[in-house]
This record gives C-alpha cells, structure tokens and sequence, in this order.
C-alpha cells in the first residue's frame, strides 16, 4: 500500500458519518466547520472499552471502525475516534497529521506513548489541534495551535503551550482551579498506520494498559463530564461541581444505554458484568 493510501480515506461513508453526528452537507473546510464536526462529534459518540473487556479486541480497519461507530451506535477508544475524525476531515478537505501522544496527567512515572491526537490544517495555513478520543479530559472544541492561545470552551478552557528543550515539545493543558493541568505531550512527527496498530494492539491486549481488565466508559456534553470506571460513576461540571455515585448490576445495563448511549445484548451485559470488582 501506497503511504498516501494508508489510511483508506475513500472508503468512509461520508453521509452516514454526518447522518450520526446529526449535521447535513455539503461543508465547506472552514474553521466553523470543524468546530462543529468536532463538537458533534464528542458530544454525540461515547469513550468506552467494551470490545476489549469482551475479549473481541479492536479492529482498526476502517470498515470496522465506521460499522462499530457509526452504524452500530457504539463507542471506542482514542484510534477509532481520531482515525475515522481524521477520515471524515481528509475527505471533506482538510489536511490532516496523525499525531502520537503521551498522557501527562502529573503521573509519577513516563507513561507510554498511546494516545491519538490530530494536527489540522487549512488552507490559510492555521492549524487547530483537533482530538475527538481522550474522553473527559479532551477538548469540546479544537484548541489553535499556538503556544499560548487560551481556547474557552462552554465552562472548560484549553490551551497548547510549546517547550522547546523537551522530548515532546508540544503539550495540551485543561483550566482547573487555579492551575493548568498537564493532559498530554507530544511531538509534530507524523505517523503511519502501522503506528497505531502496534500501540493499539498494546492498549486492548497488556495487563498493564488502563483499559484491560476493568469497565470505562466516558461521555462529554457541553456543561458536563460523565465517567464510568468499573462500578463509579463520576458527574463533573464545568463550574467545579462533582457527583459520585455506585452502580449495581440491576443497574449496570440502564446506565450504559440511557447514560452513554450503548446498548447491550444479555449475553454481552452477564460477559461486562463478570469482570466488576464485587
């Protein structure tokens, strides 16, 4: 294959990609359009890892990707998020890098470099940061890439900031408090589909990934951020406010569709409900 081809941009279904986000063409590649295909996408179609903790794994082609999310009604992760995002902005003309991130977090240790993101250009020569798969840390909206540049985002605020001395110069920040919190650094180094299947065959298969061995699921609107790890459900708000609450298995199933907008058969809940800590 090609490396202009790697990526199978031609084979999305363009209109069954705007008919789930719920936006009607044509659209022009413009910066309003991106922010609106951006903020439909996250606020339309949930984080969750359901495939893995259902031993099916995560299949990267674009035919399975757009048949989970789009036709399906499903969720995924970063690589299906941020692949197909990438897909539908080639094909509606935007140029597009696949960028490779590592998750920040103010972790005591290097994490490993598995995160997506994507680097949009337009023609002007602006370019935005664009980022449909980090769940409830991720941006509502593209963040400008500028180092600096505060983006305001409905309540919760965003900005890219550059340090040249590091090994990942770039690095995006979420507004806390009084502070900005680290979310991930990266570089501007373009990748190859290869890339994200070695690092996604990682994050859906090793004991040590955050998404092997336990339930999450994650589901951003604009004044609200909804987690769901194993039992914990966890409700933010853009103004601080924060609920917690637990979930049974009565009403496990309940929450993942009327919660996140995932349905499950019965043999797929009694599979996700076998892996929940007592």
């Amino acid at each position: 294959m090609r490396t202009e081809d790697q990526w199978e941009s031609d084979r999305l279904d363009v209109d069954t990609y705007l008919d789930r986000l719920g936006i009607a063409g044509p659209l022009d590649p413009t910066p309003e359009t991106l922010r609106l295909l951006h903020r439909a996408h996250v606020t339309t179609i949930p984080f969750e890892n359901l495939d893995v903790v259902l031993g099916r794994g995560v299949d990267l082609d674009l035919g399975a990707m757009q048949a989970k999310l789009l036709e399906s009604r499903r969720g995924g992760y970063c690589y299906e998020h941020n692949l197909l995002f990438a897909a539908l902005l080639e094909r509606l003309g935007y140029r597009v890098t696949r960028l490779h991130a590592r998750p920040d977090l103010r972790y005591p240790k290097p994490l490993p470099r598995t995160h997506m993101a994507l680097r949009v250009e337009l023609d002007d020569g602006t370019a935005y940061l664009a980022d449909v798969g980090f769940g409830d840390s991720g941006p509502l909206d593209p963040v400008p890439f500028a180092d600096g540049e505060v983006s305001e985002q409905a309540g919760w605020t965003y900005r890219l900031t550059e340090e040249p001395d590091r090994a990942q110069p770039w690095c995006l920040h979420l507004r806390r408090g009084d502070e900005w919190f680290p979310v991930y650094r990266f570089t501007l180094e373009a990748h190859h589909r290869i890339d994200a299947v070695v690092a996604n065959h990682f994050i859906s298969t090793h004991q040590r990934s955050p998404f092997v061995g336990r339930v999450f699921l994650e589901r951003i609107a604009e004044q609200w951020r909804l987690n769901l790890n194993n039992r914990t459900l966890t409700l933010r708000h853009a103004d601080g406010g924060r609920e917690e609450s637990s979930v049974d298995d009565d009403r496990f199933g309940d929450v993942l569709a009327d919660r996140f907008g995932v349905v499950l058969n019965d043999s797929e809940l009694k599979s996700v409900l076998a892996v929940l800590p007592d």
